[in-house]
């Protein structure tokens, strides 16, 4: 009798052991799922950190020194050429905006510099116009990344 009532256990725990390490793979691969899962997402977010480091490098070199080379702003593109991959459309527009208000400032700068007196308050006047957008590009591009940098934990 004794032994039929140990058969009967070990049948017992032979029938469950198969369900319970089921389980129990089933929640490690979920575990590593979730791991992958937030991994991927903070090598989304150190990317899309590096293209609004580099939009701050060339904004700040922009403010401080008042112009900017064609050299610096060919470098730049190359610094964010991922951004299409990272981000939709605002930032894209936003770093082609910026591009291209970069190239206008070199070139109001040197026409400027080879230009006679009479043009040289017109070109003065539109290279501030362009400066003042840049020293106010700080704060927005902080605005417009936030949503793409926001950690929630």
């Amino acid at each position: 009798m004794f032994s039929a009532c140990v058969n009967t256990y070990i049948d017992f725990f032979k029938a469950f052991l198969t369900p319970l390490i089921g389980a129990i793979v089933s929640y490690i691969a979920w575990q590593q799922w979730r791991t992958n899962q937030e991994k991927l997402k903070l090598e989304l977010y150190d990317r899309r950190l590096r293209t609004y480091e580099e939009i701050r490098k060339i904004l700040g070199r922009i403010i401080r020194e008042g112009k900017v080379t064609e050299r610096k702003l060919l470098e730049f593109r190359q610094s964010v050429f991922e951004a299409d991959f990272l981000f939709d459309e605002e930032i894209i527009n936003y770093i082609d905006e910026i591009y291209k208000k970069g190239l206008e400032l070199h070139y109001k700068k040197e026409d400027f510099e080879c230009s006679y007196s009479d043009a040289k308050s017109e070109l003065a006047e539109e290279a501030r116009t362009l400066f003042k957008w840049f020293t106010e590009q700080p704060v927005q591009a902080k605005k417009i990344f936030k949503r793409y940098l926001n950690i929630r934990v």
